[in-house]
């Protein structure tokens, strides 16, 4: 008898088990489908964030190739005359 009324806690064990398992599960796919969810609108934000550098960088492009040009202008002019950086030199 003492067995039986020892054994008493087991169906309620067991109906605890079972409810964590289906709650763990439970979370486990509310999980997955939130990390899911978000990876498609951090890939669907970072195309939007990315597209906005591209076009932002675009239009500095013309501004970019203008300094550039200076620069190599510049590195030409030095260089014709023979390597004198002092303007008053270079001017005559």
């Amino acid at each position: 008898m003492e067995t039986l009324a020892g054994a008493a806690w087991l169906p309620a064990a067991l109906a605890s088990l079972v409810s964590a398992l289906v709650h763990s599960s439970t979370l486990v796919i509310a999980e997955v489908y939130l990390l899911l969810n978000s990876i498609y609108r951090w890939e669907r934000n970072l195309n939007m964030i990315l597209k906005n550098i591209v076009l932002s960088t675009l239009s500095q492009l013309e501004v970019m190739i203008f300094k550039t040009l200076l620069f190599m202008c510049g590195g030409a002019v030095i260089n014709r005359v023979k390597d004198y950086q002092d303007i008053r030199i270079i001017g005559g």
